[in-house]
Formats: structure tokens, sequence, C-alpha cells
């Protein structure tokens, strides 16, 4: 297969004569990293080419040599094939640290656990087929276009004796990641799909949910978080080993479908982005759909920093450059992209963005929101006024989580408080996972100097960074620790990240855990790194 990258309607002619590419090519320069997936699967040769290997040679037959993208992460040809095995990859690797059915008996997780696993890959392998839909075309030189509905690439191309081949990008392409749903058939079979469904009802909606880019508004998507973060750290690995910019213009699209998603769960799930109720981000009229700026920048990077999903932006002015490239904001007659609202009950004008359709947030909630008769707006809004008329040209803080502003966490302790270099005994349930709370119990034994009380001594203050530097990831241990009621948090479905400067005036990123899990340790014996269990 000789397949040549061109944006314009014809194909360069010096490649056309290129030595064919095949899928067993494909298939033999990944063979480490095929390695390295069946070792994360855990299963012998026999099991793994039984059972995995078919979904990796589907793959490969159904995008052939493929690039991802026309100049961007995985341009190269076969790069659509690698985005999809990587991110395989390391989704199922994120896997070791999960609990998929944590409710269930030990003999059910046993029989449910592998398949979560296998599900969890799968969305991580498929998560970018929709591209072979909506981004590009293949052509050959007689004008013949490659139908995907119907046919895998190499099956189209055998038939065409694997004749020169063209790759004409659609520019702008659209997103539409559903649209992968239409082909996942020409890559997972029909019973593999059964076997994941029997005695459950949950693995396949959510990995459904997750190659299509579908939110799922009730219960939280384990597998999902897994395949974004690992889709994240993929594109940001790619880009930095070719020596590509991971941020600007160039990587705006792959950035862009991370900030729109974490706008629509923040809607779903945030108590403070509930349309038009008081103090919210999200206001709603027959003028359109506001979000209250920057705060709304601040929740959005609040939830990014948290999941610790790689490359995003994280400053206010940053997420609007993004979304104003996509063409996802609207700007006022003067040009400007902040526009001045009065919601109902509001005392002064409040600076916003407004989305170009309200059904980018809005559209899974359903008929259950109804706009405000009033407009928000005025017809003329003040382009004098600055960009954002209340951070008064300082930097922006990345934490406040309602418009009156949350003070940031005091760089010393409450009055009465216990002092930072104060050394703790974790005294966590016996539900917590035994990795989280080794991680935890020798980060307050270790870093004492740098867990501080906070909330007059009610809670104590971890840097997430510790985490890290146990072995454990940040978003697993916030996981781990939000199930058992173990972080303080502002409102009960408030992000559980905070950031307070340290000694030096740097920001820390972290949580607040509270201070009934802990005892101060015994200055006079040395400290055990166990964890006791609450009665």
């Amino acid at each position: 297969m000789s397949i040549v990258s061109t944006t314009g309607p014809r194909s360069p002619p010096e490649l056309s004569n290129a030595e064919p590419r095949t899928v067993d090519t494909l298939l033999a320069g990944n063979e480490a990293l095929i390695a390295r997936i069946r070792l994360c699967f855990g299963v012998d040769h026999p099991t793994f080419a039984r059972d995995v290997l078919p979904l990796i040679h589907a793959y490969a037959n159904y995008v052939g040599w493929l690039p991802a993208t026309p100049a961007d992460h995985f341009d190269r040809p076969g790069g659509l094939f690698q985005l999809g095995l990587q991110t395989g990859f390391f989704s199922v690797q994120g896997t070791d640290a999960y609990i998929f059915s944590g409710r269930q008996t030990i003999s059910a997780r046993r029989q449910l656990e592998p398949r979560w696993r296998m599900a969890t890959f799968v969305a991580g392998l498929c998560g970018e087929l929709h591209r072979v839909l909506v981004a590009l075309e293949v052509v050959d030189d007689a004008g013949a276009t490659w139908p995907p509905l119907l046919s895998p690439l190499s099956s189209w191309l055998d038939a065409r004796g694997n004749a020169p081949c063209h790759v004409r990008w659609r520019v702008p392409a659209t997103e539409a990641r559903s649209t992968g749903l239409l082909v996942l058939l020409h890559v997972v079979p029909n019973a593999l799909l059964q076997h994941l469904a029997e005695d459950n009802d949950l693995i396949v909606p959510h990995m459904l949910a997750s190659i299509g880019g579908l939110p799922l508004f009730r219960g939280h998507n384990v597998l999902d978080d897994l395949v974004r973060r690992s889709t994240a750290l993929v594109v940001e690995r790619d880009l930095r080993a070719h020596g590509k910019p991971t941020s600007g213009p160039a990587n705006a699209s792959h950035q862009t479908r991370y900030l729109v998603d974490g706008l629509q769960r923040l809607v779903a799930t945030d108590s403070a982005w509930r349309p038009n109720e008081d103090k919210s981000r999200v206001w709603y009229a027959r003028d359109g759909l506001y979000l209250v700026w920057p705060g709304a920048a601040r929740d959005l990077c609040r939830l990014l920093e948290g999941e610790q999903i790689a490359g995003m932006p994280d400053a206010a002015d940053d997420i609007l450059s993004r979304l104003l490239n996509a063409d996802l904001l609207r700007k006022t007659a003067e040009d400007e992209p902040i526009w001045h609202i009065r919601p109902p009950g509001a005392s002064a004008a409040l600076a916003a963005v407004k989305l170009v359709s309200p059904a980018l947030l809005l559209n899974g909630l359903g008929g259950t929101v109804l706009p405000l008769d009033d407009p928000l707006a005025p017809v003329r809004s003040d382009s004098s006024r600055p960009l954002h008329p209340q951070s008064d040209g300082e930097q922006l803080p990345l934490i406040a989580a309602a418009d009156a502003e949350t003070p940031r966490a005091p760089p010393t302790p409450s009055d009465g408080a216990p002092t930072p270099t104060a050394r703790w005994e974790l005294n966590a349930p016996l539900r917590l996972s035994a990795g989280v709370r080794h991680a935890l119990a020798a980060i307050l034994v270790e870093s004492s100097e740098q867990v501080v009380p906070l909330e007059d001594g009610h809670a104590l203050f971890l840097p997430l960074h510790l985490f890290d530097a146990h072995g454990i990831a940040p978003a697993i241990a916030i996981r781990a620790l939000s199930e058992l009621g173990m972080l303080l948090l502002d409102a009960p479905h408030a992000l559980p990240t905070v950031k307070r400067l340290d000694a030096a005036g740097a920001d820390v990123i972290g949580i607040r855990l509270k201070r009934k899990f802990t005892e101060p340790a015994d200055s006079s014996g040395p400290l055990a790194l166990a964890a006791q269990p609450t009665c």
C-alpha cells in the first residue's frame, strides 16, 4: 500500500512509485509495544493471540498506514495505528490501579474485572476511528474513494492491486467523535461485544460512550477517564519526541476537545454550574448561553489539573484563545470576546463569554433547562471595558469556586492549630486501598514540613506532587479518598483540589485531608507508617 498525504485535490507524484507498505510490515514495526500490551494483560501467549491480537490486527487492517493528522501529532504514515495502539496500551496499564466492580462479590469481580480491562483497551484503541469519516478521505489515481463505512482500508486497497492512493484532508474537519461508532464493528466483532455485555449492563455502555465522546450523566465513567488521560499523554509525548510545539494553534483542536468535554462535565456535575441559579457560572436566556468569565475558566483549570490531563492550557486567556480559534464563542458587535450581562438579582454587570450554541453544554440535560425570557446582554456591549475587569491586571488564580472570590489558603496555619512541622499518623478506614494508605501514611511522616493545617485545624493541606513521589497517581489518590469522605470540600460536589502559596510564594496544588483521619505522632517514640482503622 502506498499512501500520499495532501490537503489539496491532487497528490504529489513523487511518492507514487514508493515501495508498497503492508499491514504485516506495520504490525512488525510495533512488535515491542504489542509485547508490552501482552504483559499489561498478564496472560500467556496463546490467550493473548486468541483474545487481544485479533483486535490489533483488525484495527491495523482497517486504518492501514493512514496518518492521524495532516501536520500535527502522529502525522506520519501509520500514525493513526500508532495513536490507537499507544492509547490502548496506556489505558489498559492504568486499570491496574482501579477496581471497577468494587461493590460486587469476589466471584463476580473475578468475572467482570478482565472484561473491564478489555473494554478499556478497546476504547483506547478505537477512540480515534472517527477521523477516517470526518477528517480525511482516501482516493486512488482513478478518482475512486475508499468507502470507510463498507470495508477496511486494506480490503479496498487489495481489490485495487495496492495501487498508489492519496489522503485528502478536510479543512476544517468537523469534530464528530460519535461517528467512530459507525465503523466499530469493522474492528470489534459482535461476539466480543456480547461477551463484554454478559452479566452486567455497564461495560459496553461505558466503552461506547468513551469511543463516541458521549457524556454519561448518571454514574462516573472511570474507563473514559483512563482513555482521556492516556490520549492526552500520548499526544503530548509524540509532539515532544518530534520537536513540535505542545501548545498554540497547531495543537488547538486536540486541546479544544478536552476543554469542551470539561465544560460539559462541569454543567452535569457541579452545583455551581447549574444554569440560571443564584451565583451560577452558567446563564441561559433567549439571547444565548453565557459563561461567567474568568470564573468559568478557573473552574475548568481546576478540573483538568485534578485529573492530570497533560498539555492543557492553565490560564483564562489561553482557554479563551482556544475557544475563539475553534469558533465556539460569539463576539460582541464591537468584535470583543467579553460580554457584560446582568443576570436576575445581580447588583452589577458580570463579564461573560457567549457560546455559539447552547447545545454545546445543554444538549445532554434534556428539556430541564428553560431559557430566561429577558435578554442577559444589552444590544451593544461596552467595548471600552478591559478584557477581564475584575482581575485588575493581576495573575488570575485558578481555584475560585464562586463569584465571591475565595482567598487562597494562607501559607501559615490558623491560630491555635499545630505548627506546620508537626508530624502526623494516619487513622484511615480499612476500606482505603493499600497503595493509597501506605503512600498517605508515608507522606504524613516523611514530608511533615509540607503538610500544613488549614480551616482552623480541621484539615491538613497535602501537596499532590507528594503522591507522585510515592508511586501513586494523584487522580487515583483523590478518587480513593473522595469515595471514603476523607477530603474537605467547599460544597458536596465541589472539586477536591485547592491551591495555596508555599513559604517561597509559589503556587502549590493539593488536597485538604480531614483532620479526624489523622492524629499527632508521638514524638517520644518511632513513627509508625501503618494506618490504624477507625472504629
